[in-house]
């Protein structure tokens, strides 16, 4: 398994769609040790990629691409 330093990332007040394509609610923002977060449906296993951007120490970095994961989720959702 990956045994780096996950950034916790918090998106107050961010609704998150449920899953196209089983409909449950379970979904998780995911990441690396990288500025590239995704969205995946904990039910059926569905995911989707945000934009990675470049700076895995830049807490700005981190917290645009975690919406990025979100907001194409929802648009997808």
């Amino acid at each position: 398994g990956y045994g780096g330093v996950l950034k916790h990332v918090e998106l107050e007040k961010e609704e998150i769609k449920p899953c196209p394509f089983c409909g449950s609610a379970d979904i998780a923002i995911e990441n690396t040790h990288t500025a590239l977060y995704w969205m995946e449906c904990q039910n059926c296993g569905a995911q989707v990629d945000g934009k990675n951007y470049g700076d895995l120490n830049d807490d700005e970095s981190h917290l645009e691409a975690a919406r990025s994961a979100l907001a194409t989720w929802n648009h997808r959702a």
